[in-house]
């Protein structure tokens, strides 16, 4: 049978770590966003 599966890059994290009293900053990407596609064939044989 044929399978397909996908992901996307736009996943970024909401929660983080940072020293106490400091603010966590981080970049996450903007509007760079790509979907992969991967399809397989598998067989049972």
């Amino acid at each position: 049978f044929i399978d397909e599966t996908w992901t996307t890059t736009n996943m970024a994290r909401k929660n983080g770590r940072a020293p106490k009293g400091e603010r966590l900053r981080a970049g996450v990407p903007h509007g760079h966003w790509k979907t992969t596609t991967f399809v397989a064939g598998l067989r049972l044989t």
